[in-house]
């Protein structure tokens, strides 16, 4: 059986190969004290990036159905401060979100996002699939 940390670990693979095939070199810090996983090398700038693996949706009764990231006020801060982008990686549809650090807000300990809607107008859905920030 999976472990969270080892689900996790798969998304952070995942992500280090989408960077090799980008032509990025990719480097993982040696300790977890870090607010992020990886800092990107695009050959034009250092990326700091956090990668989180979704792998459960969550459905409440008469609401539309979204994946949430629930992080807390104080690690959302320490991404916005610490981190060029916060990656989401949804395992199961194989879809990733690339939202920089300033399109994190304040007003939230959680992150909303509805992959599953061709329409919806969440905060985040225009960072879906949004590779080219990677850059």
């Amino acid at each position: 059986m999976q472990t969270n940390s080892s689900k996790g670990m798969i998304g952070e693979m995942k992500f280090a190969e989408m960077c090799y095939k980008m032509d990025y070199s990719v480097s993982k810090p040696m300790n977890d004290d870090n607010s992020y996983d990886f800092i990107v090398d695009t050959k034009a700038r250092l990326i700091k990036v956090q990668v989180k693996t979704l792998y459960l949706k969550s459905q409440e009764e008469g609401k539309e159905a979204r994946w949430r990231l629930i992080l807390g006020k104080k690690k959302l801060e320490r991404y916005k401060r610490d981190c060029d982008l916060l990656v989401i990686y949804i395992q199961p549809l194989d879809i990733w979100y690339i939202i920089p650090a300033d399109g994190l807000y304040d007003d939230s300990n959680a992150i909303n996002i509805y992959p599953d809607s061709e329409n919806s107008s969440g905060r985040f859905e225009p960072y879906k699939n949004k590779f080219d920030l990677i850059i």
